[in-house]
C-alpha cells in the first residue's frame, strides 16, 4: 500500500504567509475597484491563490512567483524602515536584506515541498 509521508519544517511557512498576502491584497482590491460584493471578491481571490500556488511549483513560475513575493517583503521593510529613519542607505539595505531572507526562504520551502515521497 502506498503512502504519502510528508516532511513538515517551519520553512514552508514562507507559503502560508504570501497566501495570506495574495488573498488579502487580492480581495481589497476586487472589492475597491469592481462592483462586486465583498464575499465573491474573496472567492475570486481565493482562487487566485489557489493558481499561483499551481504555479509556483512550476520551475519558470518558482521563480516568478518567489521574486514577486520576496519584492513584497522587501518593500514591507523598506517601508518599515523608512518610518524609523530618512537615512536612504539604511531602507535599501534593509530591503536587499529581506529580499535576499525572502528568497531564501523560498529555496528551503520549494526544497522541503519536493521532498514529499511516496513510502
Amino acid at each position: 500500500m502506498n503512502k504519502i509521508q510528508v516532511y513538515h519544517s517551519s520553512d514552508t511557512n514562507i507559503l502560508v504567509w504570501d497566501m495570506l498576502v495574495s488573498v488579502l491584497v487580492l480581495t481589497l482590491a476586487l472589492s475597491q475597484f469592481t462592483a462586486l460584493h465583498t464575499a465573491f471578491c474573496l472567492l475570486i481571490a481565493i482562487g487566485i491563490t489557489v493558481v499561483i500556488v499551481a504555479v509556483w511549483h512550476t520551475r519558470v513560475g518558482f521563480w516568478l512567483v518567489s521574486a514577486v513575493f520576496s519584492a513584497f517583503w522587501g518593500g514591507l521593510a523598506y517601508g518599515i524602515t523608512a518610518l524609523f529613519t530618512e537615512d536612504a542607505i539604511w531602507q535599501w539595505m534593509v530591503f536587499g536584506l529581506a529580499v535576499l531572507v525572502a528568497l531564501g526562504s523560498h529555496l528551503l520551502a520549494r526544497r522541503y515541498t519536493q521532498n514529499i515521497e511516496e513510502v
